[in-house]
């Protein structure tokens, strides 16, 4: 028979697992100035398929941003580069705000042909405050059952 104890023990867990590894950062991008990058931000929650797919693209003007795995940890970055002998399908200026994992030095390894401006990394996935709120709720349930 499944106890009250139990359920709670099962929601507690899941709920750790769910929001665990949360993280949420201010996206944009803009080819000409931070206002209008800001103008146009989001904030979004950081996913694994969201970050790997932005590595995958930035990946050939910086050969550290690799993959990640569902362990690994997310944190926020600003980003401001010029780019030498830009082609045609390439913006010479960049402003941009978005996610990255924690495990890569995002502000390092990036081509000679990128000329980097700006570039810093903050916060990184763990409980947010809603989701450390959520945890001490079950707790406190909890510890009365």
């Amino acid at each position: 028979m499944i106890t009250t104890r139990k359920v709670f023990s099962l929601l507690l867990i899941f709920t750790v697992l769910a929001i665990g590894n949360s993280l949420d950062c201010t996206v944009c991008l803009s080819g000409t100035s931070w206002d209008d990058c800001t103008k146009n931000a989001q904030v979004k929650t950081c996913t694994l398929a969201g970050v790997n797919a932005a590595h995958a693209e930035m990946v050939e003007y910086n050969p550290n941003l690799v993959q990640g795995t569902a362990q690994d940890e997310f944190a926020c970055f600003e980003f401001q580069a010029n780019l030498k002998n830009p082609g045609p399908n390439e913006l010479p200026v960049t402003f941009s705000r978005d996610c990255t994992f924690k495990k890569v030095d995002f502000c390092k390894g990036w081509l000679e042909r990128v000329e980097v401006v700006k570039c810093e990394t903050s916060g990184s996935g763990g409980l947010t405050a809603m989701g450390a709120l959520v945890v001490a709720g079950f707790l406190a349930v909890y510890s009365r059952l």
